[in-house]
């Protein structure tokens, strides 16, 4: 951002940055539950990436802090509860064989 832009208007980021922050920004608390839940599920969007701007925009002012940390704790938690059930569901042989299609995992689940 330039400086003379407000928290959630008028970036300078692009790609999945840019897409992050406009969702935080419109969805406010919303959108960084969604988020974290996603990641939690498809990790293809990083909380790096997105608790950082969650963040800044509750040091700004522009979120509030516990509203945003329990938005954030019932995102993960919740998708975490999903992947818990659907493992539980699939059984232990299921599950692995899932897991061992996935990239960066070896499938050793005990």
């Amino acid at each position: 951002m330039d400086g003379t832009q407000g928290p959630t208007g008028g970036s300078d980021f692009t790609g999945l940055v840019g897409w992050v922050i406009d969702v935080v920004a419109a969805l406010g608390p919303l959108g960084v539950a969604l988020l974290l839940a996603i990641d939690n599920v498809l990790p293809v969007i990083p909380s790096e990436i997105v608790l950082p701007f969650a963040g800044y925009l509750a040091s700004q002012g522009a979120m509030p802090f516990w509203v945003t940390l329990a938005a954030a704790t019932a995102g993960s938690v919740g998708s975490a509860y999903v992947l818990y059930g659907l493992g539980r569901r699939l059984g232990a042989e299921r599950a692995r064989a899932a897991l061992i299609r996935v990239p960066l995992t070896d499938g050793s689940c005990r």
